[in-house]
Parts: C-alpha cells; structure tokens; sequence
C-alpha cells in the first residue's frame, strides 16, 4: 500500500534529522535552536508532503537534546525509530496544535531516555528546582513574556504572508525561520553593547513561540488568541525552566501546553446552549 511506503521512510528521516541537528548543536556548536531551525528550514523546501516536514522538524527537536541526556551520537538511532513510531501514532491527535511537533519529539526522547537508563545512566536532573526559580529576577519574567509573544506572533505573519508557503509548509519554514533569526538575536544580545547577562533565555523562550505558533487557525482562530498563548507560554517557559533540563522537545511540548490552556478557557467562557 501506498499509505505504507510513505510510513516506512520515517525511521530513516527522522534518524538522519536528529543526527544533522545533534552534529550542528554539539560539533558545531551552533546551539540547539539554530541547529534545529536550519534542519527545520531544509525539511519544509525539501519535502513535499508536510507530514515529512513535519516529522523531521519534530525529530530536529531530538537532535536539541543534552550531551548529558543523549551523551553519543549513535542513541539517537533507536530514538529515531521510537520517534518514528511516535510521528505515526500521533497522527491524528492534537491535530493542528501548536507544540504538537514538540510534544512528538519530547515523547520520544522520554522514552529514549528509560532505554538509557537500563543500558548508559545519565544523571538530568535540576537540583533544587523551586529554589531556582525563586531566585529568577524581574527582568528575566518579563524578557520571557516578550520573547514568547515575538516568537508567535512573527511566526503568524510569516506564515500568513508567505500565502500557505513553498510546498504547504508553512508552518515548518514559519516557525524555523523566527526561531533561527531568534537564535542570532539572542547571540547578539549577549554581546557588547548589550551584554545582557540573562540571554539565554531569549532564544529558547522565542522558539517555543514558533512551535506554538505552528498552530493552525481552526485551533486558535483569532489574532489575540495566538498573543494570549504567547503570553502563557512566556511564562511556563521560565516557570518550568528547571524541569526536565536539556531535553528536547520539552519548548514544544510547553507551546503545547499553553494552547490547551487558553482552548480549555475558552471553551469554559462559551454559553451553555439552553
């Protein structure tokens, strides 16, 4: 069946994504989000169909993950085939989410994580995690509503001028786009003149807006529902920094997060019909 063939080159795609992006991210040392917004881009002119877009980018998220979470390179060929198997279960969940992409790739990496357990332990842990937080200052909670709200709303305007985008994908080139010009942003920021020493929350803060941002219209219908998600996700992003530290797909998955919330608010505000 045709249907089939195009499940069986998912394994192969979603190893090659995560092993291009852990090679960026660690060798190169471009850091997870470029990386992950330059195999992100590549996979939406790339392909045709916006399911391998789609799964690329979700296994581009893998590829962000820790050295101390995914220490070698070669773990990420039995996550590849676990994500893979996540892409397809997922299929039709959540479907038209913003985060959805991060949360197949964060549930991959969970799962990939437990294998580790059993065969190389690796210790991910955030010590003192309320302890963390509490110390965050001011600065840092309003930099991350600011970021949150930039990073899905630019990601809106591309994707709407982009008039659905080279080959459908817009919502692939939209987010990796704003996530990659994130990621050189945050870089400058945290140099001369700026020097701002709380930079590195600004990129990952921005890119979880654009996996938000990756939602589609029937899922937030109005502008000001995209801004409102923006603004949760800003918050739950620095809220939850500490937990579950280097993994990837973890933005994503908060993205996720936040759109159910505000849907969920929603849906509690409508009338009840008579």
């Amino acid at each position: 069946m045709q249907i089939e063939k195009k499940y069986a080159s998912l394994p192969v795609i979603s190893i090659v994504s995560m092993l291009v992006t852990y090679f960026l991210n660690h060798d190169l040392r471009l850091g997870a989000v470029i990386a992950a917004s330059l195999v992100g881009l590549a996979a939406g002119f790339l392909f045709k169909n916006a399911l391998f877009a789609v799964a690329s980018y979700s296994a581009a998220f893998v590829g962000m993950s820790s050295k101390a979470l995914i220490p070698e390179w070669y773990f990420l060929i039995p996550a590849g085939l676990i994500h893979a198997i996540v892409v397809i279960a997922m299929m039709r969940v959540f479907t038209g989410w913003g985060g959805k992409a991060g949360t197949m790739g964060f549930t991959a990496v969970a799962l990939t994580s437990i294998i580790l357990l059993f065969i190389e332990p690796v210790n991910y842990t955030q010590p003192n995690p309320l302890g963390m937080i509490a110390s965050f200052p001011i600065d840092v909670w309003v930099v991350g509503i600011i970021a949150g709200v930039a990073g899905i709303m630019l990601t809106l305007i591309v994707r709407e001028k982009a008039h659905g985008g080279p080959r459908g994908n817009d919502a692939v080139i939209g987010s990796a786009t704003v996530a990659l010009i994130g990621g050189i942003v945050a870089t400058t920021f945290s140099t001369a003149p700026f020097n701002y020493a709380n930079f590195a929350f600004i990129a990952p803060i921005i890119a979880s807006g654009t996996y938000a941002g990756m939602a589609a219209r029937k899922v937030l219908p109005k502008t000001i529902d995209f801004l409102i998600v923006g603004v949760l996700l800003g918050v739950l992003n620095v809220a939850l920094w500490p937990i579950f530290p280097g993994f990837g797909g973890r933005l994503g998955t908060i993205g996720l997060i936040s759109c159910a919330i505000w849907i969920l608010i929603i849906k509690l505000r409508k009338p009840k019909a008579a």
